[in-house]
């Protein structure tokens, strides 16, 4: 089997997304033929405009982070149509893509789910990526959105959750949808058996409130106070230290995979009561390293954690209840013992293989 791979790389494309992209891109080149297009943003060309008949105002593009996230993969006969401009830069013809042939898309959000939380979950809204982008344009950047994936030839979503939006809300074919998953991005090598002194909790997360950074800190200090005054909570991902003077608090900033996979192998549980996550790979990343979790009964969070089994899911927002949580899953020596039984299954279903495999499974059978 022959595929093109189109994917709007950032800056680093070995981070674009998280890593995912370039993980995913990996994962298909060691299993079929594979060209990568480059459909970055720049100055000179307009690719993802082009494509996506995206409009601009006022000498600004519109655009959102579904469509700058997107990665898209298509049949080999597609790269007969492909050109390239003045920059040496391959550009896809819009007419290419008329009706959406053989075209496949794999993402963990659509707009049409945002709009979707918007008028279900107005309370999050605030924390949701699109919270910058008026309505208005949310929902003509929707009907964009709706009619492209619909000539295509099927959607992969990471997690079940948007696939059942998809089909239930957005009224897609459930023949058209396939969750596939997500991929680790952590070394497995890296993993170590280290000493555990069952007061270490890990967070992490860049954007610090959404991911529910400060319910955790302030849970944190009635865990101290209340039950555990040894607690240590280890801080990743904010550049900035806003812990300065929080005792048992250990700012790490933002880590470099291979560092962050130290304080994995250190810690006793991880815990991030995200309020809005479309899919979550550090809950993933967590597992194989061996840590329980603490996350929210929400969205693709509690398709990874299944309460009192691997972790704990809390409802709401009130830390007393999640500082218990912390305490009893720090004390959960059953809980620690099944997640490092299952570590096997974690790494094999968590996996850019096992993600690759599943796509090319679709692909080939819709081939036949």
């Amino acid at each position: 089997m022959k595929l093109m791979y189109l994917c709007s790389w950032g800056k680093n494309k070995e981070k674009t997304w998280s890593g995912t992209s370039y993980s995913l891109y990996k994962a298909l080149m060691k299993k079929t033929d594979i060209q990568e297009v480059d459909m970055s943003f720049s100055k000179s060309n307009k690719i993802i405009l082009d494509i996506l008949n995206l409009r601009i105002r006022n000498g600004k593009l519109k655009i959102n982070s579904p469509y700058r996230k997107l990665t898209t993969i298509a049949k080999q006969k597609k790269l007969d149509k492909v050109t390239k401009n003045k920059d040496n830069i391959p550009k896809l013809l819009i007419e290419d893509f008329g009706e959406g042939e053989n075209l496949y898309f794999y993402t963990d959000l659509t707009i049409d789910a945002v709009l979707d939380i918007y008028k279900n979950k107005p309370d999050i809204k605030k924390y949701v990526n699109f919270s910058y982008v008026p309505d208005k344009d949310l929902h003509r950047q929707n009907v964009d959105q709706q009619r492209i994936f619909k000539n295509s030839e099927g959607i992969f979503t990471m997690s079940q959750w948007l696939a059942d939006n998809l089909v239930n809300h957005s009224d897609f074919p459930k023949g058209m949808v396939h969750p596939v998953g997500g991929g680790i991005n952590l070394d497995i090598n890296n993993i170590k058996k280290v000493p555990k002194t069952n007061n270490k909790i890990l967070f992490v997360g860049r954007d610090f409130i959404r991911k529910g950074g400060d319910l955790v800190v302030e849970a944190f200090k009635l865990l101290r106070r209340d039950y555990l005054p040894e607690a240590e909570l280890y801080v990743a991902g904010p550049k900035n230290n806003q812990f300065e003077n929080e005792e048992g608090i250990v700012f790490l900033g933002d880590l470099k995979p291979d560092q962050l996979s130290e304080y994995f192998n250190k810690c006793d549980i991880f815990c991030m009561p995200s309020r809005f996550e479309a899919y979550g790979l550090v809950f993933i990343e967590a597992l194989v390293y061996g840590l329980p979790c603490i996350a929210r009964n929400d969205f693709a969070m509690k398709e990874f954690i299944a309460d009192g089994e691997n972790g704990y899911l809390i409802d709401n927002d009130d830390p007393i209840i999640l500082a218990k949580k912390m305490k009893d899953l720090l004390q959960n020596e059953k809980i620690k013992e099944h997640v490092l039984s299952r570590r096997d299954y974690y790494i094999k279903e968590y996996s850019w293989d096992s993600v690759a495999d599943r796509i090319l499974k679709v692909i080939q059978k819709n081939e036949k």
